[in-house]
Order: structure tokens, then sequence, then C-alpha cells
């Protein structure tokens, strides 16, 4: 009976592990990650070994996070910027992931979770149901759009995750709450003309100018360089936390 009970649980085992997407187990096109597991000073580590190291600005606090340690912005100031992340440039597909915890809209009704000039923001939207995501690399008019979940975000640990395409202005973002697409989708603004190179810092809780900062918690911050699947966005979602290999650090 326990030999029988020890093969049940084994191949259960190998069930979940085969059923896991590959970006999951692989984390293909991860090109950075801030896991913020240092939980003390003023730097913060790229996980994938890329050097895209971050340096906390006017002092977000670090606290207990959804797997390990977070970062905790004020509403009023502080921020974790990436000088010069010259790997981020010339993306023409992205995913970004994150876990979020927010005690209100932030600065303005409108601050941040990541943002880049000339390249993209995702932030509130002057409603606590309600994300934009701008991608900023269309020389002639940036895309500018609107995502509503129907309830409010805020309060407790919510995964946040976006995609996008570049390689044509008629693409739109995709954006998952808790692992799922939120399809009630407002494009105000239309993307056009040819693309321009990314420059300037990488700003996570706040925008280069330190006046959108985030209020709460913002923790497991990933930049794939593909578009991750539904399956894939589902499983970051739900799935433990689990660190890249080395081996699968994009080259």
């Amino acid at each position: 009976m326990r030999n029988k009970i020890a093969l049940i649980m084994t191949l259960g085992l190998l069930f979940v592990l085969v059923g896991l997407p590959r970006s999951v187990s692989s984390f293909d096109g991860l090109v950075a990650y801030w896991n913020l597991d240092e939980g003390a000073g003023t730097e913060a580590a790229d996980s994938t070994g890329n050097g895209l190291d971050g340096t906390l600005l006017n002092g977000p606090a670090w606290v207990d996070g959804k797997f390990g340690k977070a970062l905790d912005f004020n509403g009023s100031a502080g921020a974790l910027q990436i000088d010069n992340p010259t790997l981020l440039d010339d993306l023409e597909t992205i995913t970004i992931s994150l876990w979020f915890d927010a005690d209100s809209l932030g600065e303005g009704s409108l601050s941040k979770f990541i943002s880049r000039n000339g390249s993209y923001e995702l932030r509130f939207s002057n409603s606590s149901s309600r994300f934009y995501f701008d991608a900023e690399r269309w020389n002639s008019s940036d895309g500018k759009w609107r995502f509503e979940t129907g309830s409010s975000v805020l309060g407790g640990w919510h995964h946040l995750e976006v995609t996008y395409d570049y390689g044509d202005s008629n693409n739109v973002p995709y954006l998952y709450y808790d692992g799922l697409r939120v399809v009630d989708l407002d494009e105000y603004v239309s993307p056009a003309g040819s693309l321009a190179d990314a420059s300037g810092p990488l700003v996570i809780g706040n925008n280069s100018g330190q006046s959108r900062t985030f209020d709460g918690r913002l923790a497991e911050i990933r930049i794939f360089n593909r578009i991750l699947n539904a399956d894939e966005v589902l499983a970051l979602a739900t799935l433990p936390r689990m660190i890249p290999h080395p081996r699968h650090r994009p080259t």
C-alpha cells in the first residue's frame, strides 16, 4: 500500500512539473528580475545576472512582500532607479510582470508601477479600478490605453502583467490582473510613426521626475523580451516563486 501511495504521489508530481509552462520552468527571454531579497541597503540587484541593478532613491522602505521582500513606497517620494539599462533599449516585444499591494492611487492619483521615458509606462489612471499603459517609442504619437477591471484593486497583493508588440502600430497591449486578461480596453490615443530607441533610466515606483510616487508595496518585478501567453501569465500569477537558473539567462 505504501509503495502504491508513493507511486501515485510521484506520478502526480511529474504531471505538475510537465504541465508547467516553459517560461516558468526555464524563464526564456527573462532580461531583468528584481526579487528584492536584499531586504536592506540602497541597492537592488538584477537576479538574472544581466547587470541591471537598481538604486533606491529617497527612501522606499524594505518590508515583507508576496514571497520574500518588497519595497514600500509612501506616495510622496521615492523610487528604485536603474541607470543606463541599454539591454532594454530596442526591445520589439516586451512583457512586464510584477506584484503590488496598493494603499491608494498614489501621487496625483496617477502613480506609476514602472516607467521609462521614451519607452513605456504602467500606472494608475484616476480610478481604483483602472490601469493605464503608454507605449512611448512611437515618434509621431504615443499609444495610450486604459483598462477597466470593474472593481477596486486597492488593498492586498495582486499580480499585474502587460505585454506589447512594437512590431506594428495596429497592435494593442494585453493586460492581465491576477492572471486573467482585462478585456475592457479603451484605446484613446493610437500610436503612429516609426520607432525610436528608448533612453534614460528605468524607474520602478515613480517617474524620472519623481512626481508620481506609488503608494504601497511592489515586489517580484520582471521584464521579458518576448510576449508571454495566457497560460504563462497565469502560472506566474498562481505558482510559488521560482528563481531563474544562470543557464537560462538570455544571451
